[in-house]
């Protein structure tokens, strides 16, 4: 990649001499080098920002009458460049790459809390890769390259045709949820993995659009071929150390075929439109588990076919009553159906597996918006029913075992949910504005289990919530006041605890509930006094979370946290006649069952050295101190140091 940058950066050097010609004047490329360092957990700052030293190109823009050329090129890996060709007045070639790098923290994983919290912050003996890996970064890759071709018929009609080639691979840290059993007594845990992907895919893509008068005709149809290989290393831990590896891998294909077609019709007062799409998926399953460790031994070998079809249609229409008034309402279902059959062997316990399962799924949709508009005024009314229906049935017979029998799982799962809220914006006199947004919904879950000879399945629950935001603004002179703010705040009653435990029949179930609060408020206060503009905020942050009443004494963990804070921060800006210099630093200072300190500060100078050349450079601060688990503290430096040149 960095000889292509290099390719690059070459080739814009040689056509700035006629560039001056074109029509286009901003074509621009902006080079910088980056370089950082870090303290503490590397891997953490990684997943957060995703910085590494390198050079690369952070803007580029090349606009000229045939053809253009735009994208970037970044040190952590992450790329996105796009060329387009005009053929005539008819035809246009398109083609890119893009490329995206994520980081996982080896010592975290990426799973949380309801707060945000990473889990390994309550099972820190349990959540880190270091025994099962000697690897010191984590990440995974992500590229697509892509070519397409349009032909416009007229002005408003187009069929393009372009064909995408797509890979992932890279490893993740998931996580596994269970019990880890200490004597007689189980203890419920997460444990970290290593999952290594290996996927690469093409898609073929067929779109056309269409006007004729009032209607407006899209068709569309997709092609994908999709081969997965994954592994997992899991270690098996017994008390507070690992005592075993465990290795599983699986293997499948996947082939998809989407189509789908948006029939509209617009009039004086609105429009009406309708949308159709269908889709079919064939997989073919396998997988293969060898044990090194204790709860395993030997291997298992499985192969199975999935079949899954989806249809969708939508109905809706757009209506403006009156001046003032507009309606929106929509409809739409979407039923998917699907199939499986699966084979296993194990050699650890003799034993084959062969099992069927069907699942099929229908959600309706009902949603409807009234917005009125006035002069100093405008208001949304807005309501939304969802409802979703489960079918499932799942059957599995065990033969060449010590326990020969059939594994039966039916059941039916009903979820429905009703939102509904108001979003208003109003102008109290001149610049002053009042807007904000109040939302409340219900959900129930009903689980009607008809056969269960094995395993566990959660039950009913019933959620209410209310969320909701503001913001006020009050100018005065070169002075201006932002108050906003943001509460989310949900209730849950189970019928079952609030993570799943392994089936375990000694275990007696009883009903809890959850319940959280957040919140944040932030006040804002800017001037602006010749060249500089200044800002101050201040706010206030709480989160709190707890599990009422837990069936067992020795069950779940995390079963509460409470959390508060406050943030401030400054920013401004200070320009010259040819340069600016911006500055911006955030806290946030936290105390509770949670508390931690955050820093961000950032530095961004620009000075214009002749017309058509700027130097730039950025330095970044991070810090995070957690005060009661320290696996994600961190310090990070960030710098770069660039070039923009305008041809």
């Amino acid at each position: 990649m960095k000889k292509i940058m290099i390719f690059v950066i070459l080739l814009l050097l040689s056509i700035g001499a006629f560039a001056d010609d074109q029509e286009k004047a901003d074509n621009h490329v902006k080079v910088v080098a980056w370089g950082t360092t870090t303290s503490g957990d590397e891997n953490k700052f990684l997943e957060d920002f995703g910085l590494k030293s390198g050079v690369g190109i952070d803007d580029l823009w090349i606009e000229m009458k045939q053809f253009s050329l735009t994208g970037y090129y970044l040190p952590n890996h992450s790329a996105d460049l796009q060329f387009t060709l005009f053929i005539g007045d008819k035809w246009r070639l398109t083609a890119g790459f893009n490329q995206y790098r994520k980081w996982w923290n080896t010592s975290a994983g990426h799973e949380a809390t309801p707060g945000g919290y990473a889990v390994a912050d309550w099972f820190p003996n349990t959540n880190t890769i270091a025994p099962i890996s000697d690897r010191n970064e984590l990440y995974t890759t992500r590229r697509m390259g892509y070519v397409g071709l349009d032909y416009l018929v007229t002005p408003l009609q187009k069929v393009s045709l372009a064909y995408r080639r797509l890979y992932r691979n890279g490893d993740l840290s998931p996580f596994f949820r269970g019990f880890t059993f200490v004597g007689d007594v189980p203890f419920a845990a997460t444990a970290a993995s290593i999952r290594n992907y290996d996927e690469n895919g093409q898609e073929a893509i067929l779109k056309g659009n269409f006007t004729f008068g009032h209607w407006s005709l899209d068709l569309g149809a997709t092609m994908l071929f999709w081969d997965n290989v994954y592994a997992d290393t899991l270690g098996t831990f017994g008390e507070t150390e690992q005592i075993g590896l465990t290795e599983m891998a699986a293997d499948f294909s996947t082939d998809v075929f989407n189509t789908h077609a948006i029939l509209g019709y617009t009039f004086n007062q609105g429009e009406v439109f309708g949308t159709f799409a269908y889709s079919k998926l064939d997989s073919d399953p396998a997988n293969l588990l060898t044990e090194t460790g204790t709860y395993y031994f030997g291997s298992r070998t499985g192969s199975g076919k999935v079949t899954q079809e989806t249809t969708h249609w939508r109905l809706g229409f757009t209506w403006k009553l009156a001046r003032q008034i507009l309606l929106h309402a929509a409809a739409n279902r979407k039923d998917r159906s699907k199939e499986g059959s699966y084979a296993e062997i194990r050699t650890d316990n003799p034993a084959e597996l062969n099992a069927v399962s069907s699942r099929d799924v229908i959600t309706d949709q009902l949603r409807g918006r009234v917005r009125f508009l006035f002069q100093k005024f405008r208001l949304d009314l807005y309501a939304r029913y969802t409802s979703r229906k489960v079918d499932e049935l799942s059957t599995t017979e065990v033969t060449e075992s010590s326990f020969d029998k059939d594994l039966i799982q039916d059941l039916t799962l009903s979820h429905k949910e009703l939102r509904g809220g108001i979003r208003a914006s109003l102008r109290l006199k001149k610049s002053v504005r009042l807007t904000f947004n109040l939302e409340a919904y219900q959900q129930e879950k009903e689980a009607d289990l008809r056969d269960l000879t094995w395993g566990y399945y959660a039950g009913d629950s019933d959620t209410k919530g209310l969320e909701g935001s503001y913001r006020l603004s009050l100018p005065s002179g070169n002075w201006q006041f932002y108050v906003q703010g943001n509460v989310r705040k949900w209730d849950r009653d189970l019928a079952v605890p609030y993570f799943d435990p392994i089936y375990d029949p000694t275990q007696l179930l009883e009903n809890t509930a959850t319940e959280a609060q957040m919140h944040q408020h932030i006040l804002t206060v800017a001037t602006q006094i010749k060249r500089t503009a200044w800002n101050i905020r201040v706010g206030y942050i709480g989160e709190k979370f707890s599990i009422q009443d837990p069936f067992m004494e020795f069950n779940y963990q995390p079963v509460e946290y409470d959390l508060k804070g406050v943030l401030y921060g400054l920013g401004g800006v200070i320009s010259g006649q040819n340069w600016s210099l911006t500055l911006d630093v955030n806290f946030i200072d936290t105390t509770g069952s949670q508390s931690h300190d955050r820093i961000r500060g950032s530095m961004d100078f620009c000075k214009r050295i002749r017309d058509n050349h700027t130097l730039v450079a950025t330095y970044r601060y991070f810090s995070f101190d957690e005060q009661d688990f320290e696996l994600d503290d961190y310090q990070g430096h960030f710098l770069t140091i660039g070039w923009r040149y305008q041809f």
